[in-house]
């Protein structure tokens, strides 16, 4: 009896021995007791390149795939110089893709232009044998001979003591004598360059005058001041060399 009593005593110590190692084996692998659950996802990060690692430090530097700007005038490239990333220097000269020629990377085309000479003139009063204040604008073409009767507007209801100062671009083709002509009741002047070469600033009924000037090749700026005092009215101004009053230039602009 009492051995038999041992033995059950030894297969209890046993049993709890045996569990007390199963649970064991659960604790340092949780999976075994649930043989379907799913394993821990990986991380994973996307390079500037696009591509898939695990790892940041794994990403190398690339250059994109292109570096072109569509622009035939620069020299799109891309390396470690430029710590990888697009750059586009201007080019100058003939380059394939241009039809005229760069410039400080933009293509340019050569293109005829033509011009007239016109005046832009500033209205103004007169008092005192000065000019005044601004009292409108306007434009006169390149000749003009403009005559009002006592008593007609001149400009914005005025009719007396009223005045202007004009200025316009003539082109010299070629270092030559140029004549001009002007004509005025009351008073009026002629600068070229900014130096008078027909003094008529006074009170007077309509009297022309004319002044011969050498000027170099290219283009020049016309100063015409005119007043009116009272009574009848007019100003007018032409030139022999018609030809500086147009030309033609090359110029370059944007393809």
């Amino acid at each position: 009896m009492n051995r038999n009593w041992a033995v059950l005593g030894l297969l209890l110590i046993a049993l709890l021995i045996f569990g007390c190692m199963a649970a064991q084996g659960n604790v340092n692998n949780p999976q075994s007791s649930e043989g379907n659950q799913n394993p821990a996802p990986v991380k994973t990060y996307q390079c500037p390149d696009g591509s898939i690692v695990t790892n940041l430090s794994s990403c190398q530097p690339h250059c994109p795939a292109s570096c072109s700007d569509n622009n035939p005038c620069t020299r799109d490239y891309c390396d470690s110089s430029t710590n990888f990333g697009c750059k586009h220097d201007s080019l100058n000269g003939p380059q394939t893709g241009c039809s005229g020629n760069c410039s400080d990377g933009v293509c340019m085309c050569s293109i005829q232009e033509s011009h007239l000479t016109g005046w832009n003139v500033t209205w103004k009063t007169y008092a005192n044998g000065q000019l005044g204040s601004i009292i409108g604008y306007a434009n006169f073409p390149a000749t003009f001979d403009y005559k009002w009767d006592s008593g007609d507007e001149i400009y914005n209801h005025y009719k007396q003591y009223i005045g202007f100062s004009a200025s316009a671009t003539i082109n010299v083709p070629t270092s030559e004598n140029v004549s001009f002509n002007i004509a005025s009741d009351d008073g009026s002047r002629l600068y070229v360059d900014g130096t008078l070469i027909i003094d008529n600033w006074h009170d007077q009924y309509v009297t022309p005058a004319t002044s011969e000037v050498h000027l170099i090749a290219g283009k020049h700026t016309l100063t015409l001041e005119y007043y009116q005092k009272d009574l009848s009215a007019e100003v007018a101004f032409s030139t022999l060399n018609s030809e500086v009053l147009s030309w033609t230039e090359t110029i370059g602009k944007p393809c």
